[in-house]
């Protein structure tokens, strides 16, 4: 195997950082990867052979020959360092450190003080906007916002095979077109946005968490709202994309949507009562769901008797809307609100609707230009089914109309619905 002369530094040695890192070995890409945390250098190397195995064979359980395979791999082009100025060997520096803009805006500037030549910076953030961090890059020597971008993969790496790439408002066209050359070498997809909240891929996540929170508060019970999702035909259920996430990252990023748009994204306050409880997820074996191995991404989890417990007084405080509303919601005789009356076509309907109305809006407020971008991103990067070829077209295969009738309806249950 030849070894390109193009390396990888990242910084940040956790679960994603990790997983990314497996990604540019995979494609014979040496990495160095820097963390302060001792702890996460010495797991870091057999993390990486783990996730290295499982990218290698396409299964969740690798054979001993591909374990074999990633830890010759890992021994030949990988470093792990708690120098940060080890990474001005490095030509291309990506970060996947804590999601908060100060902490980044901080290391960017420390790591400006140890470099000795100009570098592209990319951010694995998933939620911060580029200009907000490119702030950070003033008056530094080896940084400038024109060779700043994101750079965000999504979860689980190794089965998601989409990068988002965004631009922020100086980022120059070289900076994208390497990016985006760096996202093929590793066989990943680009899609280029625009800087916003949420960028688009998580803008489109968030209505399908949040909606199946609300239901979840109304009385459904999360493995009738799992299941309808799944039967559907999504690749995971919420609970289980927020449960990967961590409870703790995945409210983080509600608070940024709920900032960005008061007016119809409502803050809640299940996230922060299961955390409260000590959920996390299964970084800690504990969320919606029980995990036995926290390190066995197979295990799906099972059903947790005391969530209930949990959320009888917040679902006694849910404000649920009247089926008496007047909504146009021709799936039944009234709206069905209640938990108890509720159908899978409502769970769904109110879902996807959610999503429908949200792509719309980031069409509108200019993060990509075409609809098609929206369905990519949904497809390739949220595991939304490719036979329904996103959410356009599935609103087309539903009928647009009605689609538009039902959400002009639920605008009584959440303005999120208003039809842009």
């Amino acid at each position: 195997m030849t070894t390109p002369s193009t390396s990888l530094g990242i910084a940040g040695g956790g679960l994603m950082g990790c997983s990314i890192a497996a990604a540019f070995l995979r494609a014979g890409i040496p990495v160095l990867l820097y963390d302060l945390s001792a702890e996460a250098r010495t797991a870091a190397p057999e993390r990486l052979t783990a996730e290295l195995a499982c990218q290698l064979s396409g299964r969740a359980e690798p054979s001993s020959d591909d374990l074999a395979e990633a830890r010759r791999r890992v021994a030949a082009l990988f470093t792990v360092t708690g120098e940060a100025a080890d990474l001005d060997r490095a030509e291309i520096i990506l970060e996947t450190i804590v999601e908060k803009s100060k902490v980044k805006q901080k290391f960017y500037r420390g790591l400006d003080k140890v470099c000795t030549g100009e570098k592209l910076l990319l951010s694995n953030t998933s939620t911060i906007r580029i200009g907000e961090l490119a702030r950070g890059l003033d008056g530094t020597k080896h940084f400038s916002g024109g060779r700043f971008c994101g750079f965000h993969f999504f979860h689980p790496v190794r089965k998601r095979s989409l990068v988002e790439i965004i631009r922020g408002e100086g980022t120059n066209v070289e900076t994208i077109a390497r990016a985006e050359e760096t996202a093929r070498r590793i066989e990943k997809e680009p899609i280029v946005v625009s800087d916003g909240p949420g960028f688009l891929v998580n803008r489109l996540l968030n209505p399908y968490l949040e909606e199946s929170m609300t239901l979840l508060l109304e009385g459904v019970s999360p493995e009738r709202i799992a299941a309808a999702c799944r039967a559907f035909g999504m690749e995971m259920d919420p609970f289980r994309i927020m449960d990967e996430i961590g409870l703790d990252v995945t409210m983080h990023s509600g608070w940024t949507f709920f900032k960005a748009f008061p007016d119809y994204i409502q803050s809640g306050d299940l996230l922060p009562a299961m955390i409260d409880d000590g959920r996390l997820g299964r970084k800690n074996g504990r969320g919606f769901r029980l995990y036995r191995g926290r390190g066995n991404w197979s295990d799906e989890g099972e059903a947790d008797p005391s969530l209930d417990a949990l959320l009888a007084p917040l679902r006694a405080r849910h404000q649920t809307p009247s089926a008496e509303s007047g909504a146009d919601f021709p799936l039944g005789a009234h709206l069905a609100l209640s938990g108890r009356g509720i159908s899978d076509e409502v769970i769904t309907m109110r879902v996807f609707c959610a999503v429908l109305t949200e792509a719309r809006r980031a069409l509108r407020d200019g993060i990509v230009d075409r609809p098609s971008e929206a369905d990519r991103a949904l497809t390739r990067g949220l595991g939304f089914p490719e036979a329904k070829g996103g959410i356009f077209p599935w609103a087309e295969s539903v009928g647009t109309e009605r689609v538009k009738g039902i959400c002009r309806g639920l605008e009584a249950l959440n303005p999120k619905y208003a039809w842009a």
